[in-house]
């Protein structure tokens, strides 16, 4: 039967089709489409909102949002990055806008095969993109994201469907809606099948000790890949999870003892790894495994905290768009210097005070400063640990050492990376080259945003927090706008410009 995501489904991908072949030819006609492609998934949350039907459900909402804004994004960034690069856009405007729309298709499925489906052409093209420049680096980024990621990912999946098959049918596991397979009665409840239904998902979040796929294929793929990866296809991963928490009964204990101490481990090594690093690609590769640790040290908290399932979603959503702003934001520095070494940078503020700004936006927001979303959710995720030590049990204080841990390296490496602009000082006059970045600036100005007006959705998950959060973000948001008004980075002039890179 043909239901309402379907259609949206159909009209996106024709949409988004008709861009992309006129990406070389019709340029605004393409961005148009492009764009209205990827709004027509809202329509399945007005529904939703609406009660006229639920084509959707709650957990669902938050993910298309992000695949949404994220989609946006990437796409019309992407315009910019390879034009520059390539000189034309459709041999990978394709892939990456299909993959795009693959995802949001993915978060969109409402049963296991459409689910199974997605997830192996979005892998399958994932690892075509993470090869696409060709280097040797490129392809062995590629097979190790294969043979470590995709393969293991795989494992959870297929044996979900072959558990929920056993239990229930082939015909009813495939074809069910999740709602009713969550109750269905399907259990996992031994330690071995929790672990096999869960460490396919974690992988694909690279929790410690399977993460090494993660580093080399963020920094390897072009930047608009790197920003698909970080902000949404890692999303799939816990999209899984929660999935696979909410339809199979599994051992809890398993559940917690597996998600906590990985996701503490990953959390405290990424974070320490992302202040070592030089290239600005590799600090947000190795912070983003800090932060997928995050996420599912929340994740393993769900059975003994009600508020954990509604923070990890918020963190989803502010770790989506904080990151896919800054991986798009490294692919502008790649443009601007030619090099993406942070201790060869340290001036790009005095060439562009835009593209600075995004940044830094999106730096404090994953450091946590308010009025940025990354304030709000990582308040709210401090307070549902601190709340769960209550339960007495040991690894609520390992989630609260791991939260820890993970914010206070945020500062250094987010600074780090600020340094890129900021770092040194120049004697020499400079400027900024003659190449048009107008949408790349459009496409971080969108995101970089967003971590200002979110938080006023994010305020009111816990009841208890919502008016000091609302006092703190009222006030800071008034400060940081009176700041952002009166604060200028001048850019002077220089004489000779080189194509690649300013001139020493």
């Amino acid at each position: 039967m043909v239901e309402l995501r379907h259609i949206v489904w159909s009209i996106m991908f024709t949409l988004a089709f008709l861009g992309v072949i006129l990406a070389d030819s019709k340029v605004k006609a393409s961005i148009i489409l492009r764009v209205t492609a990827y709004l027509t998934p809202l329509t399945l949350i007005i529904v939703y909102i609406l009660g006229l039907t639920k084509p959707v459900d709650w957990i669902q909402i938050p993910f298309i949002l992000l695949g949404v804004l994220a989609s946006i994004a990437i796409s019309v960034h992407s315009e910019n990055y390879h034009r520059v690069l390539i000189g034309f856009l459709r041999p990978i405007q394709l892939p990456l806008d299909s993959v795009l729309v693959l995802i949001i298709a993915f978060f969109m499925a409402r049963n296991l095969i459409e689910l199974a489906i997605l997830w192996i052409f979005v892998e399958l093209i994932c690892l075509f993109l993470i090869s696409f420049s060709g280097t040797i680096e490129a392809r062995r980024a590629a097979f190790t994201f294969l043979v470590v990621c995709a393969a293991t990912g795989d494992i959870s999946l297929f044996t979900w469907i072959a558990l929920t098959a056993l239990q229930i049918g082939i015909d009813r596991a495939l074809l069910n809606d999740f709602t009713l397979l969550a109750t269905s009665g399907i259990t996992a409840n031994t330690p071995l099948l929790t672990f096999l239904l869960i460490i396919g998902f974690l992988t694909k979040m690279a929790m410690v000790p399977l993460h090494f796929w993660l580093p080399d294929a963020y920094t390897e793929a072009p930047s608009p890949v790197s920003a698909m990866l970080s902000g949404l296809a890692s999303k799939m991963g816990l999209y899984g999870l929660l999935r696979v928490y909410s339809t199979v009964k599994l051992d809890v204990s398993t559940l917690m003892y597996i998600a906590v101490l990985m996701g503490f481990i990953t959390a405290v090594y990424g974070s320490i790894m992302a202040s070592g690093q030089v290239d600005v690609k590799r600090v947000l590769a190795y912070s983003s495994i800090s932060h997928y640790g995050v996420m599912v040290i929340l994740f393993g908290l769900i059975p003994i905290q009600s508020t954990a399932m509604s923070v990890l979603l918020a963190y989803a959503i502010f770790h989506g768009i904080a990151k896919t702003c800054l991986f798009l934001n490294s692919g502008s520095i790649e443009i601007i210097a030619s090099t993406r070494n942070i201790y060869s940078l340290g001036y790009l503020a005095r060439v562009d005070s835009k593209l600075f700004r995004y940044a830094l936006l999106s730096a404090l927001s994953l450091i946590g400063i308010p009025p940025t979303l990354g304030f709000v959710v990582k308040a709210l995720a401090f307070y549902t640990v601190i709340s769960s030590i209550a339960q007495g049990h040991i690894l609520s204080f390992i989630a609260l050492v791991g939260l820890t841990v993970s914010s206070v390296f945020s500062l250094l490496y987010s600074m780090k990376y600020i340094g890129a602009y900021i770092g040194s000082y120049r004697v020499r006059p400079i400027q900024p080259l003659p190449i048009p970045l107008n949408a790349m600036r459009l496409s971080e100005s969108l995101l970089a945003l967003s971590l200002l007006v979110f938080p006023v959705a994010a305020i009111t998950l816990i009841s208890t927090l919502t008016i000091p959060l609302l006092v703190v973000y009222t006030t800071s948001i008034t400060v940081f706008s009176m700041f952002i008004l009166r604060s200028k980075v001048k850019v002077v002039r220089e004489e000779e410009l080189w194509f690649g890179g300013l001139r020493s």
